[in-house]
């Protein structure tokens, strides 16, 4: 049973690596209530057009805001890249700084236009195969 004296906070992410963002929001805030939506039916993100994926997620924001989410966080750089150039109400964006490089999908790549990206296909994957084992997943950033 949710709190209604506390906001109800949706997450959004093609997997669970969406988590870290949840638990710094917990460590930090201890705010309210969370509903983590974990799409792994349709992970990696990076797979899909732009047109896709902007779709898809504007239905995930619809199942949230049904379930009465106050605010909705999309903790995917690839969704937050296609959903940039829209300002729907109560929804929060991952914030991209021009001054860094990041490794994301193909479809990051292509969205971030200003950004300085290293797109690997398969990357979103293999992380999420070893999102527990740190070692492993070191590894494959290097």
């Amino acid at each position: 049973m949710l709190n209604k004296l506390k906001p109800t906070i949706g997450i959004i992410d093609s997997g669970i690596g969406g988590i870290s963002v949840l638990n710094q929001l917990i460590s930090r805030f201890n705010a309210g209530n969370y509903i983590y939506f974990a799409d792994n039916l349709n992970m990696p993100y990076g797979n899909m057009t732009k047109i896709q994926l902007k779709e898809r997620l504007l239905e995930i924001i619809e199942v949230l805001k049904n379930h009465e989410v106050d605010i909705i966080i999309v903790a995917c750089n690839t969704a937050s890249s296609v959903l940039d150039d829209m300002n729907i109400p109560n929804v929060y964006l991952m914030k991209f700084n021009k001054e860094q490089t990041y490794l994301a999908t193909a479809l990051t790549k292509k969205t971030l236009h200003d950004c300085n990206v290293i797109a690997d296909y398969s990357l979103a994957k293999h992380i999420e195969e070893s999102i527990f084992d740190n070692k492993k997943l070191n590894k494959l950033v290097r």
